[in-house]
């Protein structure tokens, strides 16, 4: 059938589009690699690219994986990432983050994952200090933190058990810069 043929081409040559594509991508990396004039470059160039140090080559930073870094053998200075953890405590009251201490070195183009735990003490020493402004005009607040306290007692309970709480007050005096210079405004307090 005619039809079935003209898709069959279609599709041939959407294949043949995404592989050429893909070729050239591939091409492009290389050459990422080859540009390269030392060591350092080459490593820093991509995390495909090594360093064949033997002395007889037509490029010393090639792409990973191709015959040229299989011919170079050991002489590749192909480094890679990592991450390595000394002091790993398991979590206590002392020990509130695991690992203490991590050496990662990461590649350029390249990621490196590991965890962390963290822990809570409930031991930790949590102040908490309320200052209210004990104004006539903030009285309807100072009647909600008188009925909020037991809920934020509860809170703290749940953050630590080594908690305390003060409160505070204070009046502004009727005084200027306090209040403003208005006869009104002193006499009268809102």
């Amino acid at each position: 059938d005619l039809k079935d043929l003209e898709m069959d081409k279609k599709r041939l040559t959407v294949i043949c589009t995404v592989i050429l594509f893909a070729r050239a991508v591939l091409l492009v990396k290389g050459l990422n690699c080859t540009i390269a004039q030392s060591c350092s470059e080459c490593v820093q160039s991509g995390v495909d690219c090594i360093w064949c140090s033997l002395p007889n080559v037509t490029f010393h930073c090639v792409q990973r994986n191709t015959a040229e870094a299989r011919s170079c053998g050991m002489n590749a200075e192909d480094r890679v990432s990592n991450f390595r953890s000394d002091e790993k405590k398991p979590l206590s009251n002392k020990t509130l983050i695991s690992p203490q201490s991590a050496y990662v070195q990461v590649r350029v183009g390249d990621s490196v994952s590991f965890n962390v735990s963290v822990m809570t003490s409930r031991t930790y020493p949590v102040d908490f200090y309320i200052l209210m402004d004990m104004s006539s005009s903030l009285r309807d607040d100072v009647e909600t933190l008188k009925n909020t306290t037991h809920k934020i007692v509860a809170t703290l309970l749940n953050i630590s058990r080594n908690y305390a709480v003060g409160f505070g007050s204070f009046v502004d005096k009727p005084v200027p810069p306090f209040v403003p210079n208005i006869p009104y405004s002193t006499s009268t307090p809102k």
